[in-house]
């Protein structure tokens, strides 16, 4: 989940009116999240294209990030939730600002947990799920109400849902 994006006008231009709606700063550096679904959001923005009301996006304009600030609508969590077979299959992962949780549902056995912390540990080398429970039992939480707001599926076992099995510290 940790992808450089970069972008660019191929020619930067005060006179394009589009570069002017959506400007990119020169050598502006942002670290604030930004997903594959801010795309649909951002494009809908630098087309002048209006969203239906009707139409419930996840996203956000990633116009405030090009230009190298803050956007203070968003907030620094992510879900990636997989709850069918997939390459990596039956799992959920939730960033939560500097943690990260990965959550593998007991398919052929127990629940595996995975914590990192990603500010720290970037490249996700150090599983911090034993070491620190507490942690992990806040990040399961959260993750339950993540789950439970989106209203998401399940994987199931013998027709019946496979709930999160949330570790008490």
């Amino acid at each position: 989940m940790r992808v450089p994006f970069i972008t660019s006008w191929v020619t930067p231009s005060q006179k394009n009116k589009n570069q002017r709606k959506i400007p990119v700063g020169i050598n502006a550096t942002q670290n604030q999240i930004g997903t594959v679904i801010d795309i649909f959001s951002t494009v809908c923005e630098l087309s002048a294209t209006e969203i239906p009301e009707q139409y419930i996006t996840d996203g956000f304009s990633l116009k405030t990030q090009f230009n190298g600030k803050e956007n203070k609508k968003r907030t620094n969590e992510f879900i990636n939730h997989f709850p069918h077979k997939h390459r990596s299959s039956y799992f959920t992962s939730f960033i939560d600002n500097d943690w990260k949780i990965i959550y593998h549902y007991q398919i052929k056995k127990g629940p595996k947990y995975e914590l990192y912390n990603i500010s720290n540990d970037p490249y996700e080398t150090t599983n911090l799920a034993t070491d620190n429970p507490v942690k992990l039992n806040e990040m399961m939480v959260k993750l339950e109400i993540e789950l439970t707001q989106m209203e998401a599926l399940y994987p199931e076992k013998n027709g019946t849902p496979l709930r999160l099995i949330i570790p008490q510290q």
